[in-house]
C-alpha cells in the first residue's frame, strides 16, 4: 500500500534526515524536485507519492561524517 506524503510528513522526514546527518557532522544541500516542490513551495497540491531530490553521493556523505 502506498501512502501519500503530505506537507507534514515531508517536513518531518526532511527534519529527521537533517538530524541524522547533523549527528554525523555532515552539512550540505539537497535539491528538491517535482511533487515535493509543488506541495512545499507552491501549495499547488496537498500531497505527493514520493520525494524527488538530488543529493551528493552516499560515499561523499560518509566521507564527511564517518559511518558512526
Amino acid at each position: 500500500m502506498r501512502r501519500e506524503l503530505d506537507r507534514e510528513v515531508i517536513l518531518r522526514a526532511l527534519g529527521r534526515l537533517s538530524e541524522l546527518l547533523g549527528e554525523r557532522g555532515v552539512m550540505g544541500e539537497i535539491c528538491l524536485l517535482g511533487g515535493t516542490v509543488m506541495v512545499l513551495a507552491f501549495n499547488a497540491r496537498a500531497s505527493t507519492r514520493d520525494i524527488d531530490a538530488v543529493v551528493p553521493l552516499v560515499e561523499d556523505i560518509f566521507a564527511q561524517g564517518g559511518r558512526g
